[in-house]
């Protein structure tokens, strides 16, 4: 649930293979879903998620997403709660009341909250992550580090939001945090909802046991990620094809690396021999004291290791390994004799299409696809009988149509990627070649 550095370990086989998605900008289906629960109601216009929410807008989202509306109400009409503002209308006083007096939120001055101010993403995390039993009154965060103490637990990711702060990712922020854990304890919100009474155990049920699975898998992948060093194979494979025609090309790969993190900096080998429209190839990469190396059929460079070589080589998206629980549509997980199964299926909107068309130039112009239907888009990980991941498994199979001058073609599209982790721990010795004939880059 949290971003690191160490997700490089598994970026590195999506660094040959894909590039970084756009962020969905519409979240309708989770919208939905707290609608359902009680938790997110619309406008007279509907969902209205593309319009910035005001913080009286805000507030009451909060409100909704606590399970806390009928109280608030209640407690407001018989004079138990109340609040300092002046500028707060009549049909939001019960919900900044209630808010108030249980310390998750404070105006923009003793006596105006600010009802009409645009909330911004800095006020939404701070509302959710008072939520959550965090403080910026005991220093647990600041106003403006909230949005990284947000994005540190996993419910705010800061390529959601281009330019203005949308009710659309108020949704979002809500949605993550239904998996997020109350501070010091291992109870996500939705399950302290649930036991609050303030959501329906009954109703929530498809979404608690979600939650259950996907916060199990997070700790397993979290436990992965802090290793200090891993070995890993994959096999990836693509298939396109002409449906009329059975005219079709194909991409397949072996991928193998190794990354470690020692006192003396990083080390790497990753080695992927592919075949793909043509002969076989084969590429290299090495980082070792402080260089980055690399050949393939016609070079042989070395290069100074600095930053932008290290975004460059490790650019891999990793969403497809760590989804954010909105680009989750269901989520399960069952023993097995060699240790736990997770299977993530991808919401309908998840743009695995966008990875492969993108990085491996496929040459589909998006706006030339239509009837594009998805039949599989899931992610498989095993464990041992310890909780140790041991591989990861995607799956993604679409057909479409694609408009080709007028004439729309019947594609289908067939992908998986089979990655074995072989090792982690410091045990795992890199064995490097002869670097000798490699020519130095400026």
């Amino acid at each position: 649930m949290k971003k690191t550095y160490r997700m490089l370990f598994i970026a590195l086989v999506f660094a040959c293979v894909f590039l970084t998605p756009a962020l969905a900008s519409n979240f309708d289906s989770s919208a939905q879903e707290l609608k359902d629960l009680g938790m997110f109601k619309g406008t007279n216009v509907g969902f209205d998620l593309d319009r910035a929410p005001t913080r009286a807008e805000a507030a009451v989202m909060l409100v909704r997403l606590l399970g806390a509306e009928n109280e608030a109400k209640t407690q407001y009409e018989s004079g138990e709660i109340t609040n300092p503002f002046t500028d707060v209308s009549d049909w939001a006083k019960p919900y900044i009341a209630w808010l108030y007096d249980n310390n998750l939120t404070k105006g923009v001055s003793d006596t105006i909250f600010g009802v009409a101010g645009q909330c911004t993403a800095k006020m939404y995390c701070t509302f959710v992550l008072r939520a959550l039993g965090y403080s910026d009154t005991d220093g647990d965060f600041t106003f403006d580090q909230s949005e990284d103490l947000a994005e540190y637990l996993g419910i705010y990711d800061a390529d959601m939001v281009e330019s203005t702060f949308l009710r659309d990712h108020a949704v979002a922020i809500s949605y993550r945090a239904l998996a997020a854990s109350i501070n010091g304890t291992d109870t996500s919100l939705l399950e302290k909802l649930i036991a609050d009474g303030a959501v329906s155990e009954t109703s929530a049920s498809a979404l608690l046991d979600k939650v259950k699975a996907y916060r199990a898998y997070c700790a397993a992948f979290d436990e992965y990620n802090s290793s200090s060093a891993v070995s890993a194979s994959a096999y990836q494979f693509l298939k396109v094809q002409n449906i009329e025609t059975f005219a079709n090309y194909t991409y397949s790969g072996n991928v193998s690396y190794m990354v470690k993190a020692t006192d003396d900096g990083l080390q790497m080998s990753f080695i992927n021999t592919y075949t793909y429209r043509g002969p076989t190839s084969t590429t290299c990469s090495w980082i070792k004291d402080g260089y980055y190396y690399y050949s393939d059929a016609f070079e042989k460079t070395k290069t100074a290791l600095t930053d932008s070589i290290m975004d460059e080589v490790f650019s891999g998206d990793v969403s497809v390994y760590m989804p954010a629980l909105y680009e989750v549509k269901s989520a399960a997980m069952n023993s097995t004799a060699e240790g736990m199964k997770y299977v993530l299926t991808y919401a309908d909107d998840f743009d695995y299409f966008g990875y492969l068309n993108d990085t491996l130039d496929l040459e589909f112009e998006t706006s030339n696809i239509v009837n594009l239907s998805v039949s599989n888009c899931t992610l498989t990980v095993l464990t041992d009988e310890v909780g140790k991941i041991t591989s990861f498994k995607n799956n993604y199979c679409c057909t479409f149509k694609y408009n080709n001058e007028g004439y729309l073609a019947p594609i289908s599209m067939d992908y998986s990627n089979d990655e074995k982790i072989n090792a982690t721990g410091d045990r795992i010795v890199i064995v490097f070649p002869d670097f000798s004939a490699f020519k130095e880059q400026s």
